[in-house]
């Protein structure tokens, strides 16, 4: 599900024949790049600019930055190999530290490997309503479908971190959050 191409030894090696038969089955990737360690990232990253961070932590920051561009890397190879229609955004939450309330990471990421914004936020939307089979009743706005969405300062379809900044969120065309 993940595409993580991690061989038994533990390294992750891309593998263009396998992404091509994925590519050929029709297989729906859901890569999840921030279960790569993009948390574990952020959160040293900002450890390093409020006051520095330990030699040790300085080593495992740069190594879970080389895994997460690698998992990136990996995505625009797939993407470069035409899996573009079959990518699923998606966070893995509630594994590990990946804590909910976090998709703008995966979706940031994805941006990073290849995609515009406009396919970003396909993926998030028409694309996996139509991976898990809902695509009939979700994922687009039209008629007779089921009026989830949320309302964003700013346009997501030029500007992915627009996603992670909601003013509105509707249930059923039913505002039920409203942000300040």
């Amino acid at each position: 599900e993940h595409a993580e191409f991690l061989d038994p030894d533990g390294v992750m090696r891309y593998d263009a024949e396998l992404a091509e038969a994925m590519r050929a089955a029709g297989i729906w990737v859901s890569p999840t790049l921030q279960a790569a360690g993009y948390p574990t990232v952020l959160a040293l990253r900002a450890r390093r600019e409020a006051g520095g961070l330990t030699p040790a932590e300085e080593v495992r920051l740069a190594a879970v930055e080389e895994r997460v561009e690698t998992r990136v890397g990996h995505f625009g190879q797939m993407l470069e190999a035409g899996l573009l229609p079959r990518m699923v955004a998606g966070s893995d939450s509630g594994c590990g530290n990946l804590a909910f309330g976090h998709l703008e990471y995966d979706l940031a990421l994805m941006h990073r490997g290849g995609m515009t914004a406009m396919q970003v936020l396909e993926s998030a939307t028409r694309v996996t309503a139509e991976a898990i089979g809902f695509g009939h009743e979700l994922g687009t706005l039209e008629p007779g479908k089921i009026a989830d969405l949320i309302v964003v300062d700013g346009d997501p379809s030029r500007d992915v971190g627009a996603l992670s900044r909601v003013r509105a969120v509707f249930k059923e065309g039913q505002m039920v959050v409203a942000a300040g």
